[in-house]
């Protein structure tokens, strides 16, 4: 979307309109979906939290600067709701350290990831259990610092470090159960 149409969609959206809500819906559906896809377990629940997060872009459009960058920030709306989303499902899921972690004596190499094709990745990262998989994505994606995630996430820096460590463990036992490696 050019930006002299963007910005006249936006001030549309702006007072309500539904034409042009649909409009941005239907153009950035599979942009924000694809964020929220890394950081959610299910394919149904990743529509789930694409569509909170369009709720969140239009209830929030008048927070958006006029001639800034748009894509940028919906980027960071899409990953602030599915963040938002593993907080409140952190109650009921309670992550329990004493998760089954099959032994592997070679440590995760980042680069097995790089061999495989990006739907496989997506697919590998999200059988992850939610902790890890959220602290992978921060940390190896987004490239945020552990000092970084234990604020967004309310956890401590050691919490975070162990997750890391964790999902990499699970990924790696994921990679040899599915004949990666």
């Amino acid at each position: 979307m050019i930006d002299e149409k963007l910005e006249k969609v936006l001030n549309s959206c702006r007072v309500d309109n539904r034409a042009a809500q649909k409009e941005i819906y239907e153009f950035y559906y599979g942009f924000i979906f694809s964020i929220v896809r890394r950081y959610v377990g299910s394919f149904e629940e990743s529509k789930e939290v694409t569509n909170d997060v369009f709720f969140k872009i239009f209830t929030k459009i008048n927070l958006y600067q006029q001639g800034t960058n748009f894509k940028g920030w919906i980027t960071q709306m899409a990953k602030r709701v599915a963040i938002d989303k593993y907080r409140a499902d952190l109650n009921k899921i309670k992550t329990n350290e004493k998760d089954e972690i099959p032994d592997t004596s070679e440590r995760f190499d980042i680069q097995w990831l790089n061999k495989m094709d990006i739907e496989e990745k997506i697919l590998l990262i999200q059988k992850l259990s939610p902790a890890y998989r959220l602290v992978f994505n921060l940390y190896v994606i987004e490239q945020f610092s552990h000092e970084e995630i234990s604020q967004l996430l309310n956890i401590s820096t050691g919490t975070s470090k162990s997750n890391l460590a964790k999902a990499r463990i699970q990924l790696k036992a994921l990679m040899i159960k599915y004949q990666y490696v």
